[in-house]
């Protein structure tokens, strides 16, 4: 029991050190096996990737990028089955470093609110990423030749690096709400000091490592979104709340304006870099996808509302969809498995012949089949619960519908541009999605993005809902002040569950919505 507690308490320095342990087996092993660990593995799978990103390269084949790896092995720009998995494993440490060490050790609410604290920075990352898209991190006057700090600034490394930045503003906001009831001024004194201490270091950094950065944001910009966080902090801390959303909140703001002010910039008429321009801004393309992707959200919301009613699940025959339960989670398997072979033979067998009409059979088929099971599933909750639907309605719900709709439009507009605005083609980097986006227009993508996102609401919305307020208690849905033994207490369990499920929402939401949001923009500026 002593040694459990001791993992929990000490979660995100373990997982922290997992990562770590993990990078320095592999620099040992560059050191003594380089062709396997560096050629085969670093430089195809993780860095190649990156690098030929950088410098705007699709393969490492092409003249302008021949020399930036070893000889005889061929990297590609985009993720592979092997740097999917690693990514993966880094991602989930960090997830579950985050909820035990921080979210759960001090009774933190992974709900609505935490997410809007994430926004600011959310947007960072979107539009760093943006930025170096636009060419901003590529010294002046050359196709693309990166400055140093460009590397920090492309997929995942952006993501990791924002992450990073927020663990560490959690941390500063743990401090200051065990001490919430301190002097406001004093409260307001450790922010400010942290907020510039952290933006004079950030700001070293990039102009160290980024000689002949095209474009910087103005001075007065970035103290005016200083000014902004100091007094939104203070506002709160003068009411006692100085929390851990209000820190991550208002230390976020700097960071996001920066950015903002260099792509409104652009989107003024004033471009800095007109070889990674594409000649027009298709603002409209943006405008449509936003929109769009709000009336579905909307709709998801209204239609939940009303299929909530008691009598709407039998007046739909809902209850004809009644199966023996192993047949349901037999169809479920089945499609899970074909859509891991999909990815697989999509990222594994890629060269082959056979593999372009294989993947997107099993695909297919996947989706199909959980289709079918979650229409099984669904019908057969509905009818002894119809108020499960619900679950739909929650913020965390509604949120991650239209983070995941913005991602789908984007791609497909990129990709495809259905609609005829113009937009030069752009390429597909996961190789699922590539697959998918191949044929009938590429709807499929967009066909699987939503039932992916409705599967995922359906499962972790019930458990999430405690942080809106409700809570699952067995057979029925209560509210959050009520779900209490005779005593007063609640369950470890149940709060455990509704914590992670609203934690995983939440970075569910933030894989959408932070490439979502870059490719929108990348539309609107034409890069």
């Amino acid at each position: 029991m002593w040694g459990k507690a001791f993992i929990h308490q000490h979660a995100l320095s373990i997982c922290l050190g997992v990562i770590l342990l993990g990078t320095a087996i592999v620099a040992v092993g560059v050191v003594l096996a380089p062709s396997i660990f560096y050629d085969h593995f670093v430089w195809q799978h993780l860095y190649g990737p990156l690098a030929l990103d950088t410098h705007q390269c699709r393969s490492s084949a092409e003249a302008a990028c021949a020399g930036l790896g070893p000889a005889g092995v061929i990297a590609t720009d985009g993720f592979t089955f092997v740097g999917l998995l690693v990514f993966g494993v880094v991602l989930a440490l960090l997830l579950y470093g985050l909820y035990a060490g921080i979210v759960k050790e001090h009774g933190l609410a992974a709900d609505g609110w935490f997410l809007t604290a994430l926004l600011p920075w959310i947007f960072f990352g979107a539009t760093a990423r943006v930025l170096e898209d636009a060419n901003v991190f590529c010294r002046p006057g050359t196709n693309c030749d990166p400055s140093p700090i460009a590397y920090a600034f492309v997929t995942p490394v952006i993501y990791v690096q924002v992450a990073a930045y927020v663990i560490a503003a959690m941390l500063l906001g743990v401090l200051l709400q065990k001490r919430r009831l301190d002097n406001a001024r004093r409260l307001t004194g450790i922010a400010s000091a942290a907020l510039v201490a952290g933006l004079l270091a950030y700001a070293g950094i990039v102009m160290t490592w980024g000689a002949g950065i095209s474009a910087f944001p103005p001075v007065w910009c970035v103290a005016l979104a200083v000014v902004l966080a100091i007094g939104v902090f203070h506002w709160r801390a003068t009411r006692g709340l100085a929390s851990v959303n209000v820190t991550l909140f208002a230390l976020g703001i700097p960071f996001a304006a920066g950015s903002l002010y260099l792509i409104a910039r652009w989107l003024s008429g004033d471009v800095w870099a007109p070889q990674a321009w594409n000649g027009r801004l298709f603002v409209p393309a943006a405008i449509f996808i936003l929109v769009t992707a709000s009336l579905v959200a909307a709709g998801v919301y209204a239609f939940a509302r009303y299929a909530g009613k008691a009598a709407w699940p039998a007046r739909h025959g809902l209850a004809a969809l009644r199966v023996p339960q192993s047949v349901a989670r037999a169809l479920g398997a089945t499609g899970g498995v074909a859509l891991a072979l999909a990815l697989v033979v999509s990222t594994g067998f890629s060269g082959l012949a056979s593999a372009g009409r294989l993947a997107p059979a099993l695909a297919l088929l996947g989706l199909v089949l959980l289709g079918v099971f979650a229409l099984l599933h669904v019908g057969k909750t509905a009818v002894k619960r119809p108020e499960v639907f619900l679950i739909y309605a929650l913020a965390l719900s509604v949120a991650l519908v239209f983070a995941h709709v913005v991602d789908g439009f984007a791609t497909w507009f990129a990709h495809d541009d259905p609609f005829g605005f113009g937009i030069p083609p752009y390429s597909e980097k996961h190789p699922v999605g590539d697959v998918l986006l191949g044929f009938w227009g590429g709807f499929p993508f967009l066909a699987a993005k939503l039932v992916m996102t409705f599967v995922v609401v359906w499962l972790l919305a019930r458990e999430a809902g405690a942080g809106s307020g409700t809570i699952e208690w067995g057979e029925q849905t209560v509210p959050r002040s009520r779900a209490r033994w005779a005593d007063g207490s609640m369950t470890a369990t149940t709060t455990r569950t509704t914590s992670i499920a609203g934690l995983v929402m939440i970075s569910i939401f933030v894989i959408g919505m932070a490439p979502g949001l870059r490719d929108v923009l990348r539309i609107a500026m034409g890069v």
